[in-house]
């Protein structure tokens, strides 16, 4: 629908809104994005209102409208026309989805093979390129350019340079709101350990920061962390945030001793350092930690009080989960999925205790963690765990798993939609 088009060749708005209301999340957003009017009409408290009232009384079952959720991914070896897909854990188990990626980011189908997925957080998702030849570009741009943030709801791309620190790592932070027009600020950090024979120093974080405001990096900013073990890395890239502070899992070089880094922007950039120690050990070293791979380890927030905690993929099929007190000086473990309900999940499925386990992602948002499993036989589970209620669930099953080119969780809050207009492409030089 064009804001241009011929009132007696488009439907009523109101209507429209209706027949997009009694369908599904993802239907409802890209109903909203094709023209001004609609996305008034959406954006309108009256039609959440209503929207609150049918999801209130049962109606079509499966429509939330305070949160949307799933996740996004390609097969490397797709067959011709096959696109990008939208998995939407809502859906009764053995249903196919139905949103391919092109309903999104229409002709832009082939993203993925140029960009990967950096950070998605607050209905965006940030991209790094992932091509080695710097001379070869996506067709999508035409300029040098190797980072981007894209709204794949709204089908807005916004290309720009790539920062002058060599990231480990990227946070994205939206300004307040989620989904179509949202602001954002993406920043870049990197972890820089002294030199060996540089006893006295210690360690320095690298950010710097990127604006949708000013369309442009900021300066590079060097704070030093004291308390961080030498030799300190990130666990993994992905970031913890939580209002608007961004938490990293950090391991010494020996893998002995492992921490929190907790890094905020808002005013002046400041660090702290919580080490992660076991409630019965007092030597710092985290024994049970130990011979945990990265993708075993995932920072999230406790169901109860919020606080930063570890979620601990242990033996067999466990999951522990790991708080620290007010005073952050001991952590104790608490089991939080057994064995036994990820097994009563997965029936009739027969899962072996020694297969592959991968904890991929927390929303900040629905407090619910993804967590893949791969049994013997090469296909890899796929289920969701709540936080809030411990409750596990078993979303899809995929065949030959190492064949997918890209796979993001993504996550938004309807309920703080803008209606502003947005182009589908903008590239900053």
């Amino acid at each position: 629908m064009e804001d241009d088009a011929p009132a007696a060749a488009a439907l009523p708005v109101d209507l429209v809104l209706e027949i997009a209301a009694r369908s599904d999340p993802a239907t409802l957003l890209r109903c909203a994005a094709a023209c001004r009017a609609l996305r008034l009409g959406a954006a309108s408290p009256v039609f959440h209102r209503g929207l609150r009232l049918r999801h209130a009384g049962g109606e079509g079952g499966r429509f939330v409208p305070a949160l949307l959720r799933g996740f996004f991914h390609q097969r490397r070896r797709r067959a011709e026309g096959e696109d990008p897909r939208f998995v939407d854990p809502l859906l009764p188990r053995g249903a196919p989805s139905p949103e391919p990626f092109r309903s999104f980011l229409s002709e832009y189908t082939d993203l993925f093979e140029f960009y990967a997925p950096a950070a998605a957080r607050g209905g965006l998702v940030a991209l790094r390129s992932s091509n080695p030849d710097e001379e070869e570009e996506p067709s999508v741009v035409t300029t040098c350019t190797s980072m981007g943030v894209c709204d794949p709801m709204a089908g807005s791309l916004e290309f720009f340079r790539p920062p002058g620190i060599s990231a480990h790592s990227h946070v994205l932070l939206s300004h307040g709101c989620d989904g179509i027009g949202c602001r954002f600020r993406l920043v870049a950090a990197n972890l820089q350990s002294p030199q060996a024979d540089d006893r006295a120093a210690c360690c320095c974080l690298q950010t710097q920061a990127y604006s949708s405001d000013t369309g442009a990096w900021g300066p590079i900013t060097e704070t030093w962390v004291p308390g961080l073990p030498r030799g300190a890395e990130f666990v993994r890239p992905a970031a913890l945030v939580l209002d608007g502070v961004a938490h990293w899992l950090c391991m010494s070089s020996d893998h002995q001793s492992y921490c929190v880094l907790t890094f905020s922007s808002k005013a002046s950039p400041t660090v702290t350092v919580t080490v992660i120690r076991e409630e019965d050990d007092g030597d710092d070293h985290c024994r049970r930690l130990h011979g945990r791979k990265p993708e075993e380890l995932l920072l999230v927030s406790s169901p109860v009080e919020g606080r930063v905690s570890l979620l601990v993929a242990e033996q067999g099929l466990e999951i522990s989960l790991w708080t620290a007190d007010a005073a952050g000086s001991c952590w104790t473990r608490q089991v939080m999925v057994d064995t036994e309900k990820v097994r009563q999940a997965a029936a009739p499925m027969e899962l072996p205790l020694d297969g592959k386990r991968e904890l991929r992602w927390f929303g900040e948002k629905s407090g619910g963690v993804l967590r893949v499993v791969e049994p013997v036989r090469g296909c890899s589970l796929y289920f969701m765990l709540g936080m809030g209620t411990g409750r596990v669930r078993m979303l899809c099953r995929f065949c030959r798993d190492r064949d997918v080119l890209v796979f993001f969780p993504y996550e938004m809050d309807l309920s703080f939609w803008r209606p502003k207009i947005t182009p589908n492409v903008i590239v900053h030089r």
